[in-house]
């Protein structure tokens, strides 16, 4: 019965895109785009890389907490009900990081993508190296993942009875 209900519970969670999801999508593309376009620039240092990246990736990490923080509270009254039905905290909490994981692998695979185009469009795609890419998109996955995490966390906290009273 749990693991009916579990996977049950993504898709009953997730049966469409938001707008909130769509710009957490949005800003994992475009700041995996710009690093991957300042990684390819002939004037910019690791250093500068790494602290251009960082400040990015902060964003992305604030965008993804809040959007998924706000995607659980517009949700509250379903996870309350799956929860009273018997649904586990854990497997409620993995179909949202597993929401965040689809839309932050997706995001840095269009990213990367966008800011390849970009880097050869400005002819400074011969400085492109995989290690450039690899890092834009390690830091995209670990700022948008653990933003999601985090945001996943607070369904430990939710109470049923209160939700279910309103």
């Amino acid at each position: 019965m749990e693991t009916n209900l579990s996977m049950n519970a993504s898709q009953y969670l997730f049966a469409s895109f938001t707008r909130s999801e769509a710009l957490a999508a949005i800003e994992i593309v475009v700041s995996t785009a710009a690093s991957v376009i300042l990684g390819s620039s002939l004037s910019v240092s690791w250093f500068s890389l790494t602290l251009s990246a960082s400040g990015l990736f902060l964003g992305v990490f604030l965008v993804v907490m809040f959007t998924m923080s706000l995607e659980m509270a517009s949700k509250r009254r379903e996870v309350a009900i799956l929860r009273a039905l018997g649904a586990r905290r854990s497997s409620l909490q993995q179909a949202f990081f597993l929401r965040v994981a689809q839309l932050a692998f997706g995001g840095c695979v269009l990213g990367v993508a966008i800011g390849y185009a970009t880097a050869m469009l400005t002819a400074e795609c011969s400085l492109l190296s995989s290690e450039i890419v690899g890092f834009a998109v390690i830091a995209s996955l670990v700022s948008s993942l653990s933003g999601g995490l985090v945001a996943a966390r607070k369904l430990a906290y939710l109470k049923i009875g209160e939700v279910l009273r309103q």
